[in-house]
């Protein structure tokens, strides 16, 4: 099986980038013939590393920002060259670009992972396009969460939709953590959707009853400047910046924490997961589907300073009850790992390409 994988962009790391380059690969790993088509020039170092490990091409289109018609015309051409059996995208801004203009001459079977809720991960824009061919049986969607399967079926109302959770690349880590660091880590790339305003607040009023925690912020973003400007003289909070090497902090630090607004299934708990670390994450998109109060973590209710601020204090007074929670992460993570994922989407491409309906 020939398979396209579609991305805006490589150049940074995040969640669904990490998954993009994951299942690539365990695809590759699987049987499949992969390449993958990025918009926008550029590729993280180990995202490039582990491509070319795995023999798996890269072809990028060199996009302007903002509309570029150029390069619509372009990845036609491109995917054209390749003939795939299956295109394979992410992010919604691909739908726009693979679509928008018409796919006259040879129809691909094309599949749309949705990584967030159907309500805010798209534009008005990339929705009705993606209606309009999901209609013509030209696209099926993926939905990584049970609630954003329920949003896309509520918002899509078409019954090519496949629910297939999240995977990541599991490495070996150290067999055992620090519980006694105190250090929070919060991998989120900064933008209004993950919600650092909340994580902040928290550890501010966190700090005036422990003076012995750190916060760990992983990633970049539009925000970063902003925040990292405030707390530059606070030697209590970390900026990292965008980083290849995650796992080394995760490694080196507690609790895991996120705020964000809203969510899919996030890369990044899974991720802490597979480390072993406790997970203090909002109950949003799929996450209560994979974080149980008091079994692998705590769940606070969006926005809800005073929750997150208790979960936190219930771990770090109690390093029994994180233990605990580490071992459990540790085998819930195996859950979730990409060879799992691939091979359900494998299974799912087979399905589309021997023309059932479901």
């Amino acid at each position: 099986m020939r398979i396209v994988e579609l991305i805006p962009s490589l150049s940074f790391r995040a969640g669904a980038e990490v998954f993009c380059v994951d299942l690539a690969c365990e695809l590759h790993n699987q049987g499949a013939e992969v390449f993958i088509v990025c918009l926008y020039d550029g590729i993280e170092k180990l995202f490039s590393e582990k491509l070319k490990k795995h023999n798996i091409p890269v072809i990028f289109l060199n996009k302007k920002r903002g509309l570029d018609i150029r390069c619509s015309r372009l990845l036609k051409r491109t995917i054209g060259k390749i003939d795939p059996d299956i295109v394979h995208m992410h992010l919604g801004v691909m739908v726009s670009y693979f679509f928008a203009f018409g796919w006259r001459t040879r129809e691909w079977f094309s599949v749309q992972t949705i990584h967030n809720i159907a309500e805010k991960e798209a534009s008005r824009i990339t929705k009705f396009l993606r209606k309009l061919y999901l209609k013509k049986n030209r696209l099926y969607l993926v939905s990584i969460s049970d609630l954003v399967d329920k949003t896309v079926k509520s918002t899509y109302k078409t019954n090519n939709i496949f629910l297939i959770y999240n995977g990541v690349s599991f490495k070996e880590e150290k067999a055992d953590l620090d519980f006694s660091n105190n250090t929070l880590i919060c991998v989120a790339r900064f933008s209004k959707q993950k919600n650092h305003s909340m994580l902040f607040e928290m550890f501010d009023r966190l700090s005036l009853k422990r003076d012995d925690l750190k916060l760990i912020c992983v990633g970049d973003g539009p925000l970063f400047e902003e925040y990292r400007c405030k707390y530059a003289h606070d030697d209590k909070v970390i900026f990292t910046g965008a980083v290849s090497n995650v796992n080394e902090y995760l490694t080196k630090s507690s609790i895991f924490i996120l705020t964000s607004l809203y969510e899919g299934n996030p890369i990044s708990i899974l991720e802490a997961m597979n480390v072993g670390l406790p997970i203090v994450a909002p109950r949003v998109g799929g996450i209560p589907d994979i974080v149980k109060d008091s079994v692998n973590g705590f769940l606070f209710e969006v926005g809800n300073v005073d929750e997150c601020l208790n979960s936190v204090i219930s771990l770090v007074e109690n390093p029994s009850l994180m233990r605990n929670i580490y071992f459990n992460n540790k085998t819930k993570a195996k859950e979730y790992s990409i060879g799992k994922c691939a091979n359900s989407y494998l299974n799912c491409f087979n399905y589309i390409l021997k023309g059932e309906k479901k």
